[in-house]
């Protein structure tokens, strides 16, 4: 699976991926992971359990981060990242979205459902993530001049 993987999903997804997203903001990211000598170790000489079991991943990697690393950091907690839209709509970035969906056009934008997310949110409720989404959906439309017909 691991050969297939590099043949195919590796090469053809998300290295793919990488490259366009780091060559659009003209950065140099590189996978240190995929050097040769690094690969023909672990493809050579490291037995397959220290690469992966059914409940473990990256194996031999957190065993050295383990020797490395400070004990206080997690190793083995995987997380994403997220952005703090709840922080950002307090400051300036809220004012910026109510301003753009304020001025969104009324024949794609239900300024109603608009302002009654805008109200929810300040009396507590969770509605960053939709506004958000709404406010880069318009500001998409603005930059591509996306405009309904009729």
């Amino acid at each position: 699976m691991t050969t297939e993987d590099f043949k195919t999903y590796l090469v053809d997804d998300i290295l793919v991926k990488a490259d366009r997203a780091s060559m659009l903001n003209t950065l140099a990211v590189r996978a240190p992971w995929l050097d040769y000598r690094i690969m023909e170790c672990a493809f050579g000489r490291v037995r397959d359990t220290l690469r992966a079991t059914a409940s473990q991943r990256k194996i031999l990697p957190r065993c050295l981060a383990q020797r490395l690393l400070p004990p206080a950091l997690d190793l083995v907690r995987k997380q994403g990242f997220s952005l703090p839209l709840t922080r950002w709509f307090k400051g300036k970035w809220g004012t910026y979205m109510e301003a753009i969906l304020r001025d969104a056009d009324p024949r794609l934008f239900n300024q109603g459902m608009i302002q009654s997310l805008l109200v929810g949110q300040r009396r507590g409720y969770s509605n960053t993530h939709r506004l958000f989404a709404l406010t880069i959906f318009e500001l998409w439309r603005r930059e591509y001049r996306v405009t309904i017909l009729g």
